[in-house]
């Protein structure tokens, strides 16, 4: 886990820099998991309980011939496999839909493929433990037989789960099911980055409204970071260093 002085001196150059820090959190703009957050967000869907996303993939996806095509695979550029790749996206968007802090994580990791890339694991399943006693399940893995994306939500009073490009979702007693293409087939996710790039002007012309995106990927770091520490140690339980802690540190 890097030392808190590596997320600190990160942390100042994006404060003396005066430009507004704009993460590629593509996921959040993909449209049918848009409509997920407005069940989330709806008044009779209650206090979140839960969450579990899995992800399953067949492999990693392959760069360009002309510079290192697996490179998603070595460890000198990525430092770690699929939970440097998909496990960000899966926690700034279980974080993102929830609103819930982690608190602590417990991960375990494998190669399971054996297909040459033994450097770096191609499967993670982390549990997270959150504010308000929710616990945050997710799987990723590149080792599946079929591509999937999985994502859902319980709440007190509902819930939604997506399936590819199905949603179903049960609020004030009532069932819904609706299909909605998001293209989690289309590896580039070329039709989510309009809105994400609407959204980046935005808050290039208001940069007061980028604050909450620093907390949400310094939150994202420090639990992937965090995750790799109980992966050598048999699934333990780490605590993970209060975001706001390092914010307010770096701040002074």
């Amino acid at each position: 886990m890097p030392h808190e002085g590596g997320y600190d001196r990160v942390l100042g150059q994006i404060a003396a820099s005066y430009k507004v820090f704009y993460p590629c959190h593509n996921y959040k703009f993909a449209p049918i998991l848009k409509e997920m957050e407005r069940v989330v967000q709806s008044p009779g869907f209650g206090d979140v309980l839960s969450a579990r996303f899995r992800t399953l993939r067949r492999g990693h996806a392959v760069g360009i011939p002309g510079w290192n095509p697996h490179w998603r695979r070595d460890p000198l550029i990525v430092g770690g496999g699929i939970l440097r790749d998909h496990g960000p996206h899966s926690v700034y968007l279980a974080t993102h839909l929830t609103g819930r802090t982690p608190l602590a994580v417990s991960c375990l990791t494998g190669a399971l493929r054996h297909e040459g890339h033994t450097g770096t694991e191609d499967t993670a399943m982390l549990m997270i433990r959150c504010d308000g006693d929710v616990q945050i399940e997710l799987d990723v893995t590149w080792s599946a037989g079929y591509r999937n994306s999985y994502y859902s939500i319980t709440g007190t009073g509902g819930s939604v789960t997506v399936e590819n490009d199905d949603v179903q979702y049960s609020l004030a007693g009532q069932l819904h099911r609706t299909t909605l293409p998001s293209n989690f087939d289309d590896p580039r996710h070329s039709d989510w980055f309009a809105a994400m790039f609407a959204d980046f002007l935005t808050k290039a012309r208001h940069p007061e409204q980028a604050a909450p995106l620093l907390a949400e990927t310094l939150t994202t770091s420090l639990v992937i970071d965090g995750a790799y520490a109980p992966a050598a140690d048999d699934g333990r339980w780490v605590e993970l260093t209060p975001t706001e802690n390092l914010l307010m540190g770096a701040a002074r």
